[in-house]
């Protein structure tokens, strides 16, 4: 039966009657052997044949074992591979040498094949050792830098977590210190208006009837917006905002819209609306596109006198829809903060409010992966550019 050849030795010799009686020897004993003449030869068959262990012949022509173990030990491929000397020579100095070039033991000339056979196994089982030990550290060093990496990460996200927490609790309190200031105006006009109404109804003429009537939607309106815009900034900040896709057909969902916009503007009779879009059917979330809208829509409004048009139209897979006025317009140098939270143009003057129409409107335009667009002049107007894509 043919032996199992479990590793494969190179045996460097000259001498060709040395080098066949090593090689029968290695192969009764199962390993497999290959076999160099030469030095130059050695480093190839070192190179290709990948040993696990190398029987090095010092005394030998043009390149000798000394010069041969040298670049063995050179090579990045070649320089753990473990070499044994087979020498003749028993100078001290000799063999001082031979283990400073990188050699793991020395074999004497003439060989007992015992102690050759003994000092194989010894090196090839080193060789082996190290070799898993190498594979282990590795291993375990891959495995502490991923739990090193992970560790520093839960640690990141874990700083991230407060430093939103801490983010969400400024926001919260800065949210009830202006909610606090902006009710009271609201409030207040509910609470004159209705007195006036109810103390001097019968000597009032029509119109300053229909002025606190006014008076008292345009409030309710205003509490009814800053409460919701309130409970939306806080889902928006707190990634709570849920997207619901469903299909609708435009003709539908544009009455719908203009519906909503009258029912809930107190000044929705000022708006004109104009539709370009036929036929088609725009799958997006209805509630937070009716919300946007009415964002840029009250926007419009408050900060104009005249009417405000909003038209839509298509735009290759995007619904477009511009909301446009003739009021006050956006200084340049407020336009790439406007649609932050809180902000305020410069040019407001006594004009109330919250200062988060815009930055809400964006938002959920980004839910919807949209965007809003936005061309102004100061004194001369806005229009505001809501894109959404036809399908998600």
């Amino acid at each position: 039966m043919e032996t199992e050849h479990t590793h494969t030795i190179l045996v460097v010799d000259d001498n060709p009657t040395n080098l066949r009686v090593m090689v029968d020897f290695l192969h009764s004993h199962g390993f497999r052997a290959l076999t160099a003449r030469s030095g130059s030869s050695a480093l190839e068959r070192a190179y290709h044949g990948k040993p696990d262990l190398i029987l090095l012949d010092v005394q030998m022509p043009e390149m000798d074992g000394l010069e041969t173990c040298q670049q063995l030990k050179a090579s990045p491929n070649t320089q753990s591979i473990p070499v044994i000397f087979m020498t003749a020579m028993t100078d001290l100095n000799y063999k001082i040498e031979a283990f400073s070039l990188g050699a793991v033991d020395y074999i004497v000339k003439p060989f007992q094949f015992e102690e050759v056979l003994a000092r194989v196994n010894t090196h090839l089982q080193i060789h082996t050792l190290t070799h898993h030990l190498e594979r282990m550290v590795t291993t375990r060093t891959a495995e502490l830098a991923e739990s090193l990496q992970r560790e520093q990460q839960l640690a990141q996200d874990l700083e991230n977590a407060l430093h939103k927490e801490r983010e969400l609790g400024q926001l919260k309190s800065q949210i009830l210190r202006v909610v606090s200031h902006e009710f009271r105006t609201p409030l207040s006009v509910i609470s004159q208006s209705s007195s006036i109404l109810e103390n001097f109804y019968p000597r009032l003429t029509d119109e300053k009837r229909q002025r606190n009537f006014v008076r008292i939607k345009e409030a309710v309106f205003a509490i009814d917006k800053l409460l919701a815009d309130v409970s939306l900034i806080n889902l928006n900040e707190s990634r709570e905002l849920e997207v619901s896709h469903t299909a609708h057909e435009w003709a539908t969902l544009w009455s719908d819209l203009q519906r909503h916009l009258l029912m809930k503007l107190p000044q929705a009779t000022r708006i004109q609306f104009d539709s370009a879009i036929g036929p088609l059917e725009l799958v997006t979330d209805v509630m937070m596109l009716k919300h946007i809208v009415l964002q840029l829509a009250a926007n419009a409004l408050h900060y104009s006198e005249a009417s405000v048009v909003v038209r839509c139209y298509q735009a290759e897979d995007w619904v477009v829809i511009d909301v446009t006025d003739r009021g006050i317009g956006v200084p340049t140098a407020d336009q790439e903060q406007m649609f932050e939270l809180f902000f305020r143009g410069s040019n407001i003057g006594g004009r109330r409010g919250l200062g988060v129409g815009l930055y809400l409107a964006s938002s959920l335009a980004a839910l919807l992966n949209g965007s809003i667009e936005v061309k102004s002049e100061q004194d001369r107007g806005s229009t505001f550019m809501l894109r959404i894509p036809i399908a998600p």
